[in-house]
């Protein structure tokens, strides 16, 4: 199970509520905790659990984002222009054929960023007393740090979203021109297109931009989905 926001008590297991309320059958369960691409993440590990696990068959994945909770606010958590849904969604990864196959999944953790993230506040909080999530100051915070500018940070984003798509579609022994659509967590048709549909040098139409602009952000359950 993969969570983003504050989804309960602390210290609660929502991997064995979910596998409670499927009726308690047998099995190991995982949160993995990696914001909006927690569900890809998730699908690498399982992907890793199957292919080393004989008698493991199937692995259930699941994701679910709730924007009306006290410690997220839908309309400015993420800052201008990035708007909040809610959204529930899961998937069963398995050995045999099915409506779809994953080629290649790859992933890469750019640790220069999570600055952006934390901001100036401190690691330790009072959970009795939760902040709201609030991105769109920390950035300039960020800067205050002394290691690099926005700028600087705005081009290892723009390197990492580049080296992990050249990286995925060599392993998937595909060229950009041979995708019929590209699937993109919603940040803004601007983002989409900055970020991941001009390097493959495709149209913003060959994204899911229309779609996602009626759901919102819907975290590590994509908008996509």
């Amino acid at each position: 199970h993969s969570s983003v926001a504050w989804a309960g008590p602390e210290g609660w297991a929502p991997s064995g509520y979910i596998m409670r309320e499927l009726g308690n059958r047998p099995g190991a369960a995982y949160e993995v905790y990696q914001g909006c691409n927690g569900i890809l993440s998730s699908t690498e590990i399982a992907a890793g659990l199957l292919a080393l696990a004989p008698s493991q068959t199937t692995a259930l994945l699941t994701t679910a984002m709730n924007s009306s909770t006290s410690s997220v606010d839908r309309w400015s958590s993420l800052g201008s222009g990035i708007a909040l849904g809610d959204a529930a969604a899961a998937v069963i990864l398995g050995k045999d054929e099915g409506f779809a196959r994953i080629d290649s999944i790859c992933s890469t953790m750019v640790s220069e960023l999570e600055v952006i993230h934390r901001g100036e506040g401190p690691l330790e909080q009072d959970t009795a007393d939760r902040p709201r999530l609030d991105m769109a100051p920390r950035l300039p915070e960020s800067e205050t740090d002394g290691m690099q500018t926005s700028i600087d940070l705005q081009r290892l984003f723009n390197k990492a979203y580049i080296d992990i798509m050249r990286r995925a579609l060599d392993e998937a022994g595909v060229k950009s021109y041979e995708i019929d659509r590209v699937l993109v967590e919603h940040i803004g048709a601007d983002f989409t297109l900055m970020l991941c549909l001009l390097p493959l040098r495709l149209p913003l139409q060959r994204s899911t931009v229309d779609f996602a602009n009626t759901v919102s952000h819907l975290g590590a359950a994509r908008s996509e989905e």
